[in-house]
This record gives structure tokens, C-alpha cells and sequence, in this order.
């Protein structure tokens, strides 16, 4: 328990087969952690903030590396393993300062692969749908965006040049 939500989870090993489960349950503030995190991830997470904290669910599985003295390849023998999918919701959030109503999605990782399939953002003008596909072993990535959300309100986490850009055109 923590002072704005908790962690509830279950962790399964099975030592013959090395094979690995785990099931978590959160809505505390991620940004309790933050200390925790490598830079990278630290930088990603301080891109959003919230008035509640959001809820998320996930249920993994992998196999671990054979049990042995010598020191695991990871990205090459564990990473190839792992089985991850979840969802997470947030309500009265933001990105990069944009404020949203509600956000809600659907993840998934297997076979190196990310793919978000459902984010929707809902914001008072309107409802942004993406789907988002991303293979780690060669960084091909796709998206597909259908948005009713005026562009006017990305204009935070853009660059000037691109905001003129953007204002060259006109959005009924």
C-alpha cells in the first residue's frame, strides 16, 4: 500500500522449466518510483502527469536463462521469451502538459514486438483513436491515427517551425 493506491501482484517459478508468470494490479503514482528508474525511463515517465494516479493491469510470462555460473545473455535468451499484455486508465491526465479527459489502452510484447492496438484519448472537442506497432529487433514501427482532436492542442510538445507549419492550414 502506498499513499495513493498500491501494488497487488503474484509471481510464479517454475524451477524445472525455468518458466516464469506474474500477474500486477497498480493505481499508485508512478512517480513515486521515479528515483528507481534508469535515466531513459525516467525521462518517459516525466512526460506525464495526473490528478489521480492511473490503473493499469498486466500478466507476463517468460523463461528464464538456463541456470548456470556464467553470466546471461539477456536481450539474446530471456528478452526473445517474454509474453506481456495489459491495460492501463487514466482520467484527467496529460501529456507533455496536454490535457486529456480520459485515456484508455490496450498493450501487448511477444516476439519483440510492441503494439499498443487501442489508445483512445478523450479530450472536450473530441476522441483520438491510435494504433501503434513497433519491432525491437530493426525499430520498424507503424502508426494509424484517427482524430476529431484540434491539432491546435499539440502545439506544447512542438517545435516552433513546426507550429508555423501547422498554422498554415485552417481545421473546421
Amino acid at each position: 500500500h502506498l499513499p495513493e493506491g498500491g501494488l497487488r501482484g503474484t509471481l510464479a517459478l517454475d524451477v524445472d522449466s525455468r518458466r516464469v508468470q506474474a500477474q500486477v494490479d497498480t493505481d499508485f503514482d508512478l512517480h513515486i518510483i521515479r528515483p528507481l528508474l534508469r535515466p531513459n525511463s525516467q525521462i518517459w515517465l516525466s512526460q506525464y502527469s495526473w490528478e489521480h494516479p492511473p490503473a493499469a493491469t498486466a500478466h507476463a510470462r517468460a523463461i528464464l536463462p538456463a541456470w548456470t555460473n556464467a553470466q546471461p545473455h539477456w536481450r539474446e535468451e530471456f528478452l526473445p521469451t517474454v509474453v506481456l499484455q495489459g491495460q492501463i486508465e487514466a482520467a484527467q491526465a496529460a501529456f507533455r502538459t496536454i490535457p486529456l479527459s480520459r485515456a484508455t489502452r490496450h498493450f501487448s510484447f511477444s516476439n519483440l514486438v510492441w503494439r499498443l492496438p487501442d489508445l483512445q484519448v478523450t479530450r472536450p472537442e473530441g476522441i483520438l483513436l491510435l494504433d501503434y506497432w513497433n519491432d525491437t529487433r530493426n525499430q520498424d514501427y507503424r502508426f494509424e491515427i484517427q482524430s476529431h482532436i484540434d491539432p491546435r492542442a499539440t502545439y506544447p510538445m512542438l517545435k516552433p517551425a513546426e507550429i508555423r507549419v501547422l498554422k498554415d492550414f485552417d481545421f473546421g
